[in-house]
């Protein structure tokens, strides 16, 4: 199945990032900048914003260009052969939004089924060089370990006991630097992770892994 990262996909015909801001502070997801969105249940969105080089390439090559990418992910990974769904079908890869203003600027939001989608679609070159997310309960059932120090909104270490204690509780694991939102609030997070605010994290895990534990 053949990986194709969005990131490099964008980078082929982009110049330069838009910078706007942050992402939506509640669990709508609207973001304003790259930016990873994690909800309840698993299911993952990525925004990513560029700005197109109308000089080479026009917007109708770029959506050809991004609609060959999904429709190919796609019929690999689950015989469907389009990029965007039809009635309540889930594909596995889903293009959201893919806009060009007048200047050029690109707003690409895809929706990934899951964190195993999101990396078989993306490979290395997404925002998120890994990612997973489950309930504290599997994680711990399948051997992750959670007793890492991991800190409250306050900073106060939070013992294992209290994660246990919290087993419905979701986590996501990742690597990669990026701004991540997650449905819900952020309860305990890592040393390399760094609150915006309730819902939303900066992930500095470029070679290591950062653990988000919210509800």
């Amino acid at each position: 199945m053949k990986k194709c990262g969005l990131t490099v996909l964008l980078a082929a015909v982009m110049l330069t990032a838009l910078l706007l801001g942050g992402c939506s502070k509640s669990d709508n997801f609207e973001p304003q900048q790259d930016c990873l969105y994690v909800r309840e249940n698993g299911t993952v969105a990525e925004a990513l914003f560029e700005v197109l080089d109308q000089d080479y390439y026009s917007a109708d090559s770029l959506q050809a260009f991004i609609e060959d990418a999904v429709t190919r992910y796609n019929s690999d990974a689950a015989g469907i052969a389009r990029a965007y769904p039809e009635d309540d079908e889930q594909l596995p890869v889903t293009i959201s939004t893919l806009e060009v203003d007048e200047e050029g600027n690109v707003t690409l939001i895809m929706e990934y089924a899951n964190t195993s989608h999101y990396i078989g679609f993306n490979g290395a070159d997404g925002l998120a060089r890994q990612l997973s997310t489950g309930s504290v309960e599997s994680a711990i059932e399948v051997g992750i370990d959670l007793d890492l120090g991991l800190t409250d909104e306050d900073g106060d270490t939070v013992s294992i006991e209290t994660i246990q204690d919290h087993g419905s509780y979701r986590v996501v694991l990742m690597q990669g630097v990026a701004e991540l939102q997650v449905q819900g609030r952020v309860m305990y997070t890592s040393s390399n992770v760094t609150r915006v605010d309730r819902d939303t994290v900066n992930v500095d895990a470029e070679d290591s892994v950062a653990y988000i534990i919210f509800r």
